[in-house]
């Protein structure tokens, strides 16, 4: 019992500690799309002061009731919206050219002939696609915030998802670098 209780003083002599563990707790659970508010409430609770900013307190706060996607559902949920933009993707050519573009698109798909050429809006979707499995969501999002306005509407929900989770990221990764800078170690 008397080491416990020295166990416990110990760790109320480090706020600083225990605000970092719990820190890491709330990102490792970020990474899944479950809610996370008890993650985030323990560690407002465990913050010294200054550790939380408010801006970051607030994205936190804003998505910990829900959660957030994975960066795996984000990547299957774009591709499942893939067909549709290709879809709807702006060629660019005439009507004989569109015409002979999906004869060309026919007879490839028997081996008669080579597929046509990927549109540059077909290869800017397909990069990022490649940017999801590469694990690299800013630079999908801003690839996929970049696509033809004619594309935009079929995107909205799922850039809005994305750009939460980049924003919940960001918070958690700021906070821990404060708490990591100099001036936080000095106190």
């Amino acid at each position: 019992m008397a080491e416990r209780v020295e166990r416990l003083a110990a760790a109320q002599e480090r706020p600083t500690e225990r605000f970092m563990a719990a820190a890491l707790l709330l990102q490792a659970s970020i990474t899944t799309p479950r809610p996370w508010l008890r993650e985030y409430q323990a560690m407002v609770d465990l913050a010294p002061p200054g550790a939380l900013s408010q801006p970051a307190a607030e994205v936190l706060l804003s998505h910990a009731a829900r959660g957030v996607p994975s960066e795996a559902e984000l990547r299957e949920r774009f591709a499942v919206l893939m067909p549709q933009l290709i879809a709807r993707a702006p060629r660019g050519e005439t009507a004989l050219g569109s015409t002979v573009a999906a004869v060309r698109g026919g007879l490839a798909s028997v081996g008669l002939t080579a597929p046509p050429a990927p549109t540059d809006q077909e290869q800017a979707i397909a990069g990022v696609a490649q940017q999801l499995r590469r694990g690299n969501l800013a630079a999908a999002v801003s690839d996929a915030a970049s696509l033809d306005a004619g594309m935009q509407p079929l995107l909205s929900g799922w850039l809005a998802q994305a750009r939460a989770r980049l924003a919940v990221e960001q918070a958690v990764q700021e906070t821990l670098l404060r708490l990591l800078s100099p001036a936080a170690r000095s106190s």
